[in-house]
Formats: structure tokens, sequence, C-alpha cells
């Protein structure tokens, strides 16, 4: 929470230590670790020094957010992007230290499958190497479904 102490040290600090986490789909977390003065960083310097910290030029989409304390004990991420949201960031710190996280979202070009996705057996790879005899409920099942759907439409789960 916001009071005018936590402004008053803020404005007191010259430096404020930055502690980054990167978060990257399902590769190890990276950490990086550097100093800043909140007087003179602003929302675009703070992103250049994490494109340079983590190499991140060739990835276009990231977000960056901030630890904080909401209640004692409970902390939460916050997302950062603008001067605004960093000017909170460094006011609302208890200490000359502010830790951040960068999540690498991924390209829209990207092979990986997000959310939902419709297969048939026919994307399933090696389904057209398995022989009648190890598929009939595959090569059965699906004259049904295309002729439920040919009648009916697309089904969707309306109870949802």
């Amino acid at each position: 929470m916001y009071t005018e102490r936590m402004a008053a040290a803020a404005e007191d600090w010259e430096v404020v230590r930055v502690r980054v986490k990167k978060c990257e789909g399902l590769l190890p977390p990276e950490f990086r670790a550097f100093a800043v003065d909140p007087q003179i960083t602003s929302f675009e310097v703070l992103q250049h020094i994490l494109i340079r910290a983590f190499d991140l030029s060739s990835k276009k989409n990231f977000a960056i957010s901030y630890l904080s304390a909401e209640k004692p004990g409970q902390e939460v991420y916050l997302s950062l992007q603008s001067d605004w949201d960093l000017d909170v960031a460094f006011s609302s710190l208890s200490r000359a230290h502010l830790q951040l996280k960068v999540d690498i979202k991924p390209s829209e070009d990207s092979p990986l499958l997000e959310d939902w996705d419709i297969i048939s057996p026919k994307d399933v790879i090696g389904s057209d190497l398995l022989t009648p005899e190890k598929r009939p409920f595959t090569a059965s099942s699906l004259p049904l479904t295309q002729s439920i759907i040919s009648q009916n439409g697309p089904l969707l789960p309306w109870g949802l």
C-alpha cells in the first residue's frame, strides 16, 4: 500500500537494486540482477536494460511485472507497462529492492499449440501406420463423427 513514508524513502534512494526472473514456457527460469537510479530510469530505459540483460532482441513479445506486497505475507505480481506503473513500483518499495518478472510470450508463428486445438486422427503422428485391427475405434468413430457434424453442425459444449 502506498504511503507518504514509502514515497519519501523512494526519493531518498539513489540506487534501487533490481532482481529479475525470466520465464519462458517450459524452460528453466533465468535470473539477472542490476541496479538503477529511480530518479532517471524510465519504463523505456528499463525495457532496453532487460532486452540486453536477457538477449531478448529476437523475442518481440514479453511482459514485465513487479512483485508487490498487497498485505503482509501476500505477494502478487502486478503488470508493469508504463512510466506511471514504474513510479508506483518504485514508490511501493519497503526497501531499495525491486523484484521483476519477465514472461516471454510465444510468437505468432510459434509451432507450439496454444489453448485448445481440434485435431483429427489424421493429425496424430503415425496414425496411418496403424493396422485396421489396431485402430477399430478410430476407424469406426470417424464416419460417425463426420455424419453428426454434417447433420447438426459443429457441436459446442454449451454447459461450460
